[in-house]
């Protein structure tokens, strides 16, 4: 038997058990996604320094999610103006300027947890520095049924 055909028929039987183990092994249902309404804004800034200041902070939270994903209404980021969102359950961050806020409008980033920072940015000597979400989307946890067994049927 040529190498080749070795080789294709290696990755057939590992394809097929593959498939196989991950059958027998099952998958966790999917998180269901709801979006909350959510009108939250910073109203508008201005910062006449030479640096950098936060102008607005906000707790955005939706208890007992699995995950949170922001939907804008609305961006103004002028300058250097960004708006930083953060995770309270992990800390991950997200920062989006003005390019980075055009690329991913209307929404954030997927976050873990229930609650979120948001903190707005105005760079130096900006004005009209403002930004305002209108809904969250949610994640909540897979539906686990409950059972005396465990996951073994004795």
């Amino acid at each position: 038997m040529s190498a080749p055909r070795r080789c294709r028929i290696h990755v057939v039987v590992i394809a097929t058990l593959s498939l196989a183990v991950a059958h027998l092994c099952g998958q966790a249902p999917p998180s269901q996604v709801f979006e909350v309404p959510r009108l939250v804004g910073s109203g508008v800034h201005a910062n006449g320094t030479g640096m950098e200041r936060m102008v607005w902070q906000q707790l955005v939270e939706v208890k007992y999610v699995h995950w949170l994903k922001l939907r804008f209404r609305q961006a103004e980021l002028p300058g250097t103006s960004r708006v930083e969102i953060k995770s309270c359950r992990d800390g991950h961050t997200q920062a989006l300027d003005a390019a980075a806020m055009r690329q991913w409008f209307p929404h954030s980033a997927y976050f873990n947890g229930d609650a979120l920072i948001i903190r707005l940015f105005a760079g130096p000597h900006t004005e009209r520095v403002s930004i305002a979400i209108e809904a969250v989307e949610v994640g909540l946890p897979p539906y686990q049924q409950d059972s005396i067994c465990g996951s073994t049927d004795d």
